[in-house]
């Protein structure tokens, strides 16, 4: 059970919500000032949650990243939910609009204080060290995959599009290991810059807005 939390769909309908200034004005209405220390828990707790799961959400390929779909906590941290399009399976297949290797919005770079703060540093650099700490470990995780692959009907896994061993080859390139260790960092970095603010990510948004009432 996920207690004391709520969707962002959520907690953006909720009374209270800020009609201004989005994610940032909701932590420092919820937790103070910017210089506060409950404030700067707070965002800690929502960079370094935000850090792992850009790395679970790349390196799995989690899809359908609607707001209906992640989840915040009193604490600050995030949570994804609903696991149901992984592996580089889409909601939309070939014609998906979630072609950003993450969901990494503007609205998320505000909390963390911009793209020159501090936070923001710290948050590439976990998202950086943590990839590289999943290349170190890139065996047992391709052995558990390609174990849940064997004779599976989850659709990631099977059928024309996602059959074949394609899950698994796409994971082992999602991982890295064709590209020299030197050249890990720049290449990890390429995925924030183009996870930020992506126009299919902004696009997926508005299209289940419209079609589902979540929230942006």
């Amino acid at each position: 059970m996920i207690v004391d939390a709520t969707s962002l769909d959520g907690l953006k309908k909720s009374d209270g919500y800020p009609a201004e200034g989005g994610l940032r004005k909701y932590f420092e209405t919820t937790y103070g000032g910017p210089t506060s220390r409950s404030f700067k828990a707070a965002q800690r707790n929502f960079m370094e949650s935000l850090a792992a799961y850009s790395i679970v959400c790349y390196l799995l390929g989690l899809k359908d990243r609607h707001n209906g779909n992640i989840m915040i906590d009193m604490f600050g941290h995030l949570i994804h939910i609903d696991y149901g399009f992984c592996m580089g399976m889409c909601v939309g297949h070939e014609f998906t609009m979630e072609r950003a290797p993450f969901k990494l919005t503007e609205e998320y770079v505000e909390v963390m204080g911009g793209p020159n703060s501090d936070c923001y540093k710290e948050f590439v650099h976990l998202f950086v060290e943590g990839l590289k700490a999943a290349r170190q470990n890139s065996q047992i995780a391709l052995g558990l995959v390609e174990i849940m692959m064997y004779r599976s009907n989850y659709p990631c896994f099977s059928g024309s599009r996602y059959g074949g061993g394609q899950a698994l080859r796409g994971f082992r390139e999602r991982l890295m290991l064709d590209v020299p260790d030197s050249m890990v960092e720049n290449n990890a970095k390429a995925l924030i810059k183009k996870a930020r603010n992506h126009l299919g990510t902004r696009a997926y948004d508005s299209f289940q807005q419209w079609s589902n009432g979540y929230a942006i």
